[in-house]
């Protein structure tokens, strides 16, 4: 690999790139639920809504906060040279998209519903479904990539002092399942069948893998416009 490629593996993987990348798209699918009035919201989202809202607004404020504080920082730290860093964002997403197109064949090889954002009720309006599953791409893998697994690994190979090759393991197989699971609770839950299970459990395998060697950055993008190109792609197959 070239120095300049190495260069740019090492710096797309870095948590200060990804929370500049991420957190716009975030925002993006926040504001844009409460402009459309969603009457539904992605799952893993409205769960560490309310699991936050259990300890109450001060706490849900001063995360907020603590979030936006993360996000300026980041921000700044990454901007004494602004084109440069354009750039590797740039590439970044260049480089989600192809992965999202990879993923495409796979996917229809094994299921064409795996990585979908499943059931998201009667919306007539395309705009709204498209910020879903962007939102989508966004909170889960926040939630199961970066929290779950990432978590799981701290842990495990921190103050646990596991094998981490053998906590890896067990932390995406975890992690998937669980991903793959929590598709089907809830009113807007798909129906739970076997098949439905191990597609999604191997979508989640496929994501840890890309969160692993890519960093959060990459695994959100490459899922939210892998579940936009599939909602894309229906709406011109129905045309």
């Amino acid at each position: 690999m070239s120095g300049r490629a190495s260069k740019y593996v090492r710096e797309s993987r870095a948590l200060s790139v990804s929370l500049v990348l991420v957190l716009p798209l975030l925002l993006t699918y926040e504001v844009g639920i409460l402009l459309f009035r969603s009457p539904v919201e992605n799952l893993a989202g409205l769960f560490v809504k309310r699991v936050i809202a259990v300890f109450g607004d001060q706490v849900l404020l001063v995360l907020t906060g603590l979030v936006a504080a993360a996000f300026v920082v980041a921000l700044l730290a990454k901007q004494r040279r602004p084109e440069r860093e354009f750039r590797l964002y740039g590439v970044m997403l260049l480089e989600s998209v192809c992965w999202a197109v990879l993923l495409g064949p796979v996917v229809a090889a094994i299921g064409s519903r795996v990585l979908s954002l499943g059931a998201v009720g009667d919306l007539d309006q395309p705009a709204l479904r498209v910020i879903l599953l962007m939102g989508a791409g966004a909170w889960e893998e926040l939630v199961f990539r970066f929290g779950m697994l990432g978590g799981f690994l701290w842990l495990t190979t921190g103050p646990m002092r596991g094998n981490r090759a053998l906590m890896t393991l067990a932390g995406v197989v975890l992690s998937s399942l669980v991903f793959a699971i929590f598709h089907h609770i809830g009113e807007l839950g798909e129906p739970l069948t076997a098949e439905a299970v191990l597609f999604r459990t191997l979508a989640g395998v496929a994501l840890c893998t890309l969160y692993l060697s890519r960093g959060l950055g990459i695994a959100v993008y490459t899922h939210a416009f892998y579940n936009v190109g599939l909602f894309l792609a229906g709406k011109l197959g129905d045309g």
